[in-house]
């Protein structure tokens, strides 16, 4: 049960506990070992679809899919090791939607945390497909992937490039892009880097890039803005040999 506040009238340690946790943008549940719910806070009851608590409310009864679920088991096995634990859980209640899902042992009862991680999941799916697509792109001799800052310097360029060039990559990384590009074709290649870096708009132009031996390489390039957390921080290139 909650501690009463002291004759002083200063407030008790249960009375501290619930005023900080309606300040967490986290959802926060204080529950007994017997999965009652002592106390839930705005988010929590905001999540939920929870307008007051009513004594005696179990956490299944908030939480529907919580008999039987990942959250449950992870409560028990709380109480059992007397330990912290935390998950990642998709949530039934919202499609597609992913919550944290924290179980912090408190005496003889619980604090439950969660909050709405999908943002975070996302990125790391982004991620792990940008890394996918880079590893696909290098394996085809056919196809180079060349990332330049904003002031159009090379900063990171593939296998593909240094082989069409014949200049290794520590020679390649620092170098205008446009200086490998055959003359004529230069001014026409720039005007379409600067609406990238300067419109944030994508663009495709062809160009001949000048290689270390006689062939000239001929490339179609498919150039996008790099969006970063302050804005455009470069241009991604992909090019295909023609």
């Amino acid at each position: 049960m909650m501690q009463p506040a002291g004759d002083d009238g200063e407030m008790s340690t249960d009375d501290r506990l619930t005023a900080l946790a309606d300040w967490l943008k986290e959802g926060f549940i204080l529950c007994t070992a017997d999965e009652e719910i002592l106390y839930i806070n705005q988010s929590a009851r905001q999540y939920l679809g929870l307008q007051s608590l009513k004594p005696g409310t179990q956490l299944s009864d908030a939480f529907p899919e919580f008999d039987g679920s990942v959250m449950q088991v992870q409560f028990r096995r709380t109480l059992e090791k007397n330990e912290a634990l935390t998950a990642d859980i998709p949530t039934q209640r919202r499609q597609g939607r992913w919550v944290n899902f924290q179980s912090i042992p408190l005496g003889d009862r619980l604090i439950l945390l969660f909050r709405d991680i999908t943002e975070e999941v996302e990125r790391y799916r982004k991620a792990d497909m940008k890394a996918a697509m880079l590893e696909a792109i290098d394996r085809n001799p056919q196809v180079s992937c060349v990332r330049l800052s904003q002031r159009g310097l090379i900063d990171m360029a593939d296998k593909s490039i240094e082989d069409w060039l014949g200049i290794c990559n520590a020679k390649l990384i620092g170098i205008r892009l446009h200086d490998v590009i055959l003359r004529e074709e230069r001014h026409a290649f720039r005007n379409a880097l600067d609406r990238v870096i300067e419109q944030n708009q994508p663009c495709n132009c062809d160009a001949t890039l000048m290689a270390n031996r006689e062939e000239q390489v001929s490339v179609h390039c498919a150039m996008v803005p790099l969006r970063g957390a302050y804005g455009t921080e470069g241009v991604t290139i992909i090019m295909t040999r023609r």
